[in-house]
């Protein structure tokens, strides 16, 4: 008999440290794993293999395969929720700070650091079987936004080994899913907001965004194997990435005079003549993407100031700043009788203060939803 997928499940709990094994994991048991829906769940374990190479022996032809090594790893895509993102946003970013704003409701800050949160997974094929994978971390996330829909996330996941485990009952499981309402990108408290410098002077623009893209990367190693193991040996941070993509509708012509020449304003008098491209990228001194809830999750709406929502009530929210970024591009292309559109491209990079580039706020239910 055939089974659907949406039988499967995906599960994620923190280890204590490097190396999969008894005791390594904050989670001892099945119950201590949090179990969240996911739209898409990847193969992970791959056993890669290839053929031996052309070796002279009195016919054509190879006289068989081997196998090369086992990759662990794979993009989880799912819907933002609860408590089902914090080991995820952990792993990715390596520091996270919890404070409880007002009761049931937490506020988890994620900030970049060369801490390794190691984490361990299981995968959950229907009702034929189930793989562990431990002291794997998230390389990157992305997020996805479209007016209208709710926000999709994907987060590459890479992994060191492979262990077959007992199928998880639905008994086991079906008490400690994150059900929690998904973040959404309508609503008053979603915005994508952008701010530059131009001297003294400070300016913001804010353009109709129809849909975007944010992406945060490690640029993880993904070939360290050794001799003596089919498995993955170490997995090292290495590249950040810091980016966003957002395809705007345009409504002035500020901000295309700002990235590619410059000002807001363009002087055409006499005595400056025509204005030439600028070599100088436009750099921002905040970047901020913010999703959120629909439903409330808890408190007095009066007693909310100070959580980042105002005199609102609270909901949900995965909020993205990057501390400093630059306006990389702002082109326009003008198609039949379509509305006039621009994709802008915005990277984040270093600071020199040394503090995180990137900060990523959680506030969510501080407790699991049963179905």
């Amino acid at each position: 008999m055939s089974l659907t997928s949406q039988v499967g499940a995906l599960a994620v709990a923190k280890q204590t440290q490097r190396d999969g094994g008894v005791g390594t994991y904050v989670a001892d048991t099945l119950s201590d794993y949090i179990w969240f829906p996911t739209l898409r769940i990847p193969q992970f374990a791959t056993r890669n293999a290839d053929q031996l190479p052309p070796e002279i022996g009195g016919q054509r032809g190879s006289f068989g395969s081997y196998v090369v090594n086992v990759a662990v790893e794979g993009t989880v895509e799912m819907l933002g929720r609860g408590l089902s993102l914090c080991p995820l946003l952990h792993s990715l970013m390596g520091t996270e700070v919890t404070a409880e704003a007002i009761s049931g409701v937490s506020t988890y800050i994620y900030t970049i650091s060369e801490t390794y949160q190691w984490l361990g997974i299981i995968k959950k094929v229907s009702t034929f079987y189930a793989e562990r994978y431990d002291d794997c971390l998230v390389d990157s996330l992305t997020v996805t936004m479209n007016n209208g829909q709710p926000a999709r996330l994907a987060f590459d996941i890479l992994g060191c080994n492979s262990t077959r485990i007992e199928v998880p009952t639905s008994e086991q499981t079906s008490a400690y899913w994150d059900r929690i309402n998904p973040l959404q990108v309508v609503g008053p408290l979603a915005s994508i907001s952008f701010g530059h410098l131009t001297g003294d002077e400070a300016a913001t623009f804010k353009m109709p965004v129809r849909s975007g893209e944010v992406r945060i990367g490690n640029g993880s190693s993904r070939d360290e194997y050794v001799i003596g193991s089919f498995y993955r040996y170490d997995i090292t941070k290495s590249d950040l990435i810091l980016e966003m993509t957002a395809e705007v509708i345009v409504t002035n012509v500020e901000l295309y005079n700002t990235v590619y020449y410059g000002a807001e304003t363009i002087d055409f008098t006499p005595e400056t003549g025509n204005a030439e491209m600028s070599p100088t990228l436009t750099e921002c001194d905040h970047f901020q993407v913010m999703c959120s809830g629909a439903v409330n999750i808890g408190g007095d709406p009066d007693t909310h100031v100070g959580i980042g929502v105002g005199a609102q009530a609270v909901k949900n929210s995965l909020t993205i700043e990057f501390a400093t970024v630059q306006l990389v591009t702002f082109p326009f292309e003008l198609v039949g009788n379509n509305l006039l559109v621009s994709s802008v491209m915005i990277r984040g990079h270093l600071q020199t203060d040394e503090s995180s580039p990137v900060t990523v706020t959680l506030v969510c239910p501080n407790a699991l939803h049963s179905p």
